[in-house]
């Protein structure tokens, strides 16, 4: 078999000394060119020096705006609630003695209820004369209605002997689970009816105590 001859794949052998010489000279005017590059750097900072910039990190904290101060109207401008309340705003801790004064007063006159039983809904309230209405919206008491008397002014037979007659003629009778006068929904007489009557009963009472129907 012919031998094969062998290819040579150094290309600087083959070419002559003249294209060596062109390929030196290329490569060294790159890198004069490389040489001849400024560095983006070197102006950045420069220019950060001249101008006082600074970085992020550079920068000092944030701080929230100051609260705008509470210049209150002149003493003379104000209606005594606005007084009240530029004193509790400025010092929470000098309030205006009358006003505690009145509240608790307000407070203890007012009557004092237990919630309203489980298994019944108020329906109408007597707040100043301390009896209310519910009725019952379980099964079990469906359609029965009931008066809940406060328990600062419960309904006494030593001093309301009269009302609580009235109360017991009207058929109801008090249950001591639920601290209540509960009727049980007559023969012959719808759910509406039975919590209508109630609420009449519940108004002469109040009437007879010199209250005002809240609701």
């Amino acid at each position: 078999m012919p031998r094969k001859k062998k290819v040579k794949t150094d290309t600087t052998e083959s070419l002559s000394p003249e294209a060596n010489a062109q390929v030196d000279a290329m490569y060294a005017g790159v890198a004069e060119q490389i040489k001849g590059v400024t560095p983006i750097a070197g102006p950045l900072e420069k220019l950060k020096q001249d101008l006082g910039l600074k970085t992020a990190a550079e920068l000092p904290p944030q701080l929230p705006p100051p609260e705008p101060e509470l210049r209150p109207l002149p003493r003379a401008e104000q209606t005594p609630a606005e007084r009240d309340l530029v004193v509790s705003k400025i010092n929470p801790d000098r309030q205006n003695p009358s006003t505690g004064e009145h509240a608790s007063a307000v407070l203890a006159k007012r009557p004092a209820f237990l919630p309203v039983p489980n298994g019944f809904k108020n329906v109408a309230r007597h707040e100043g004369s301390g009896i209310r209405v519910n009725r019952g919206v379980e099964r079990s008491n469906l359609g029965s209605a009931a008066l809940q008397f406060a328990e600062s002014r419960p309904l006494s037979r030593a001093t309301e002997y009269d009302l609580m007659e009235q109360v017991q003629k009207a058929g109801f009778s008090y249950k001591v689970a639920s601290r209540q006068w509960e009727r049980q929904l007559p023969e012959g007489m719808t759910p509406g009816e039975n919590v209508i009557l109630a609420t009449r009963l519940a108004q002469e009472i109040a009437d007879a105590r010199g209250g005002e129907r809240t609701r």
